[in-house]
Order: structure tokens, then C-alpha cells, then sequence
């Protein structure tokens, strides 16, 4: 048996969540704990589960944050005729 003392928010909160999903309280808490421990159980970070996707859709050219200045200039001078 176990007790948690939730603030009057998160009581509700967690009331209006639970009835939506047509459950009780404690119904849905065991949910919760139970999907939570067997995430941790597979001992991977967060940065490992979103790994593959992280980068993915990259633009291909890994210079533009530090050439944007001079991309501008180009496309400005492109645009007005100037060189």
C-alpha cells in the first residue's frame, strides 16, 4: 500500500485524466508507474531513445550557422545587382 499527498492542481489534474481515459485514480497511477518502470528497465537515456532521430533532416550543409552572414550578403548582392 502506498500514499502520495498531491497538490489540489494535480489532483485534479490527475482526476480529469483518469476519467477521460475510463479509469480511477489508482487505475491510472498503476498505468503510469508501470509503462515508467519499464522504460527505465531498458536502461536507455533519453538522448538514446531520440537518437536516430536527432539530425535527420538536416539541410546537408553544416556550415550555415556560421556562414549566414555571408549567404546574406551574397543573395543581397544577387538581388540588387551589386558585386
Amino acid at each position: 500500500m502506498l500514499s502520495v499527498r498531491l497538490n489540489p492542481e494535480t489532483e485534479q489534474a490527475l482526476d480529469e485524466s483518469a476519467a477521460a481515459q475510463g479509469m480511477n485514480k489508482s487505475e491510472f497511477l498503476r498505468r503510469l508507474i508501470d509503462e515508467r518502470l519499464q522504460q527505465d528497465s531498458h536502461g536507455r537515456s533519453p538522448w538514446q531513445l531520440g537518437c536516430e532521430h536527432f539530425g535527420k533532416h538536416g539541410s546537408g550543409q553544416g556550415q550555415l550557422s556560421i556562414t549566414r552572414k555571408m549567404k546574406f550578403k551574397d543573395k543581397l548582392r544577387e538581388k540588387t545587382g551589386h558585386h
